[in-house]
């Protein structure tokens, strides 16, 4: 069973490569904690693991449709 903290020094949301090695970086501290969190279903497709294909992602079940 997973134990979960109330309180985390630092909160890292996205496990993509940045948000991976960010949290992996500080959590070689063990004087801070650290929560890395994600969000979707597992990542079945796989073009999302081809980065070129993420043009052919866009629209689809896997895309938040957000917009910057």
């Amino acid at each position: 069973m997973i134990k979960f903290n109330s309180k985390y020094d630092y909160i890292v949301i996205g496990t993509g490569s940045a948000g991976c090695v960010v949290a992996n970086r500080m959590s070689q501290n063990s004087d801070i904690s650290v929560l890395l969190l994600e969000a979707g279903k597992e990542d079945t497709k796989p073009k999302i693991h081809i980065p070129v294909q993420c043009v052919n992602l866009q629209g689809s079940k896997v895309e938040w449709g957000y917009l910057s």
